[in-house]
């Protein structure tokens, strides 16, 4: 990762949802469409990305925030309190953007904003994709394995763990 980077991470809103998806979408692809169908892929994109789903998390008191490199968006993370814990149900980083560190830089401002007000951050992450050996690397934990319905389908997950 290149330290020098020009980053910017901002705060998102619901006039922010198209920047969320053009990221999202993109990064979907390049990631879940080696582990689901392209019919289950569809469902599961719809159902968490539509504009009524995002406004949904926004108003149930999800933060995104979205990670701008020389301007461009480039990866976003929303997260929400659970209890004593934080849940990150989502850190896409644009397929064109990866392998830079820009992942890492926002589970670290999330880290900054969250340390000493919560025991762990939480995240599921599906048993086959590649980016569980990211978040073990930052120091994650698996602490169970899920089996989530979505639908008719199902997404076989870890959740992992990290104290704060």
């Amino acid at each position: 990762m290149s330290s020098d980077l020009p980053i910017e991470i901002l705060e998102a809103n619901t006039d922010d949802i198209r920047i969320i998806t053009e990221i999202a979408f993109p990064a979907w692809e390049a990631t879940y469409l080696k582990i689901v169908s392209q019919e289950q892929f569809d469902f599961m994109y719809n159902d968490m990305y539509s504009d009524e789903s995002l406004r949904k998390q926004f108003s149930e008191g999800h933060r995104f925030f979205i990670l701008y490199e020389k301007k461009i968006p480039a990866a976003f993370l929303s997260f929400v309190p659970v209890e004593n814990i934080i849940r990150i149900p989502k850190l896409y980083v644009h397929p064109s953007h990866q392998k830079k560190g820009l992942g890492k830089i926002l589970l670290d401002k999330v880290e900054e904003i969250c340390k000493g007000k919560y025991e762990a951050i939480e995240l599921n992450v599906n048993r086959y994709n590649p980016a569980r050996f990211f978040y073990e690397k930052l120091g994650f934990k698996i602490i169970s394995e899920i089996d989530v319905p979505i639908g008719k389908y199902f997404m076989n997950d870890y959740i992992v763990r990290k104290e704060i």
